[in-house]
């Protein structure tokens, strides 16, 4: 059986970056951040997702 993956919600993104959830959607449609799911009417990201973009940071910074 596949495990599955944890989704965080919008405020956890934000909260998880250091930015306000305005922020998130800006970097959503300049494509810095990964685009969310939709699941009805809520969007979720994949904590994967965040935590590549953290990883990528991470490497741009030279770490």
């Amino acid at each position: 059986m596949t495990a599955l993956e944890e989704m965080l919600d919008l405020h956890a993104v934000a909260k998880l970056l250091g930015i306000d959830e305005r922020s998130v959607w800006r970097r959503v449609a300049d494509g810095t951040l990964p685009k969310p799911v939709k699941i009805g009417r809520s969007v979720r990201w994949f904590a994967s997702d965040i935590a590549n973009f953290q990883k990528r940071l991470r490497e741009q910074r030279g770490d």
